[in-house]
Parts: C-alpha cells; structure tokens; sequence
C-alpha cells in the first residue's frame, strides 16, 4: 500500500504468523529493515497533517474555541519547526482573531492581528496559484486593518494601522489616499466599506484554503479514521458481531444439552363456542354520585350567637330590610349569605313580636 511520502509498506495478515522458530527470526529481521525513525518521521508528518485539516476545517465553520484548541495541537506536533502549514495556520489565526481589539491597548506600538496576518500573507504568495485572488486577499487586509480600528472608534489606532501600511507594505497610493480620508472623518458606514467587509475576507480566504488543499491533500489520516469509524457503527458489522457471538455460544453448549428445533411451529389456541344465539347484554345502568362515591358528610349548621343577633338588628336599622348585601360589605357574619340574614332576621321578628 503506497502512502503519502512516497513511502511504501507491505500489510500483512493473521495467516502469516510464524509457525517456528526460524519463521519468526525471518520475520524479526524483515521488521528489523525498516528503521523506526523512519517510520516516526511518517507518523509524525501523518499528525501534522491532521491536526492542519483540523484547523482549515474548524476555520471554516467558525468555531473559535475549537479553531483555537486545534491550533494549539498544531503547534505541539511542529515542534518550533517553519513549516509551510504552520504558516497558514499562523495566518487563520490572525484573521480568525482580527475583528477583536482590547479595551485597554494604547495607539503606539500597538500590532493588531490583521496587520500581523498582512506580513504572514505576504510570505505565502508562491501558494496563491491565482493572482487576482492574491491581490484581492491583500486589499481586504488593508482595508480591514483600518476598518476594524474605525469601527470601534480608535482612530488613534487606524492612523497608527495606516502608517504601517505605507511604511512596510506595498498598498496601492489611490488606496492609501481613500483610507485616510476615511481615517481623517472617521466614517466607518461609508459605502467604500461596504465592498471590503471582514465577512468578505473571510469568505476569500475560505475559497483559497479549498484550492490549497485540493492541491495539497492533507487528510490521508482523516480518511483513515473516517472508514474505521464507519465500519464499526455499520448495520452489517454489528449483525456480523451478533451473528459471530450466537455461534460460539451454541458451539460452547453440548449437543444433548441443546433444544431441538422444530420444523413447524404450532400454537395451541382454545376454540370459541357460543352459549346462544343472543348478543350479549351491557349493563347500561350507571351508579349515582352518591353510590360512587360514598355517602356525603353532614352539613353542620352553624349557630346564631346573641352578638351575631345584635349586628343583625343595628344592620337592619342602619340599611333598613332587604338590603341584606349591603350588610354583608359592613360585617361578614361568619360566611353567611344574604338568604341567611333574611330567614334569621324573620325569626327576630317573630319573637320580638311574641
């Protein structure tokens, strides 16, 4: 199976086990062939590849915690080492991180990101097989690095970003001349703006990781991992698996402790007979509330008191008879209701009368 670094290995299976001593000292002297630093070179170039398609693809997706994370395995796996790769990567993190400007940074001697991602893109012409997209890559940088800085109202630092710009790196005079204007009224909403906007670059500089990866495949250890994830979740392995630990259970029972199988299969079902020709009757009769749920409690009857008499009687006086709710506003006459005042108050009459 060839691999990629031009390196070639050879598979081997089970089957090839040795069966005797002088097989297996063969076989130690083949392995023996193949140095191991070699083969740690090749693991090791295998990881920084992945760990490189991890941050392309976390790029893409917008995931700063997880791009962020995969940086940082990146750059365990290059060891200090100025690779090509970790050029790029360098790169996304700076664009990834360009929109975010501290509070507390001072306009002098302040590099933001994206001017640290103009010098990084710079380095990294000869992987651009497009000019145009070079250049558009690099107009983007510079409007941002001013843009960003006008957005949050620095424009101590857009000045100090467009100084730069003239300073170190080649940006066009017409472009220098429309930023400081833009630096000078500190408009960051001007139309010119809108064509350079940072979800343009990071669109840009998406479309230039897929050309770079197409043409440097880096994700033989992905696809590797992929297949072997899977294999294990497919339908058919699992039912192999089952169907493999059904036979070993079967072949580890004796044979005349094992069920026989029957060719049919039958059920025994009791057969229906009807008593009668007649439908059965429901019972359509429905139980009372009272047969439910039982016998309901007795209703205690609450007692007149001689107080209760007496603001009965300076009620009536007051609001004269009949008007037993407004009664009820002056006292509560413990829960009863205006009925109640009324049959109370023809017994006061009837024994006053008597």
């Amino acid at each position: 199976m060839t691999l990629p670094g031009g390196t070639t290995t050879t598979t081997t299976t089970m089957e090839s086990e040795p069966s005797s001593p002088r097989d297996a000292k063969n076989s130690s002297d083949d392995s023996s062939a193949v140095e191991f630093h070699h083969v740690n070179a090749l693991v090791s170039r295998w990881m920084l590849d992945f760990s490189f398609t991890s941050v392309c693809r976390h790029f893409k997706d917008d995931k700063l915690n997880d791009f962020d994370l995969a940086l940082k395995k990146l750059e365990a796996n290059c060891e200090g080492c100025m690779t090509q790769k970790w050029q790029i990567a360098a790169f996304l993190g700076r664009v990834m991180h360009g929109s975010q400007i501290p509070d507390e940074v001072e306009g002098e001697g302040y590099v933001m990101p994206l001017m640290v991602a103009t010098s990084l893109w710079r380095t990294l012409r000869d992987t651009v097989a497009d000019v145009e997209e070079y250049n558009a890559i690099s107009t983007l940088l510079h409007v941002q690095s001013v843009a960003v800085c006008l957005k949050e109202g620095r424009k101590d630092l857009a000045s100090t970003a467009l100084k730069w710009l003239k300073d170190t790196q080649n940006i066009p005079k017409n472009l220098a001349i429309k930023l400081s204007t833009l630096v000078v009224k500190g408009d960051s909403n001007h139309p010119y703006m809108r064509n350079f906007q940072y979800k343009h670059l990071l669109e840009k500089v998406q479309l230039y990781l897929d050309h770079f990866l197409a043409e440097n495949p880096s994700d033989f250890l992905l696809k590797a991992a992929m297949k072997v994830a899977q294999s294990s979740h497919s339908p058919d392995s699992s039912s192999q698996q089952d169907q493999s630990s059904s036979q070993t259970t079967e072949e580890s029972i004796p044979a005349f402790k094992r069920h026989k199988k029957r060719l049919f299969h039958f059920k025994k079902e009791e057969l229906w007979l009807p008593q009668s020709n007649q439908k059965p009757q429901k019972n359509s009769t429905r139980l009372s509330a009272k047969a439910a749920t039982g016998p309901l409690p007795k209703k205690v009857r609450k007692k007149w008191t001689p107080f209760l008499d007496e603001v009965l009687m300076k009620a009536v006086r007051k609001h004269g008879e009949g008007n037993w709710k407004l009664m009820l506003l002056d006292h509560n006459f413990n829960g009863r209701t205006g009925v109640m005042l009324k049959d109370r108050w023809r017994i006061l009459k009837r024994e006053t009368v008597a």
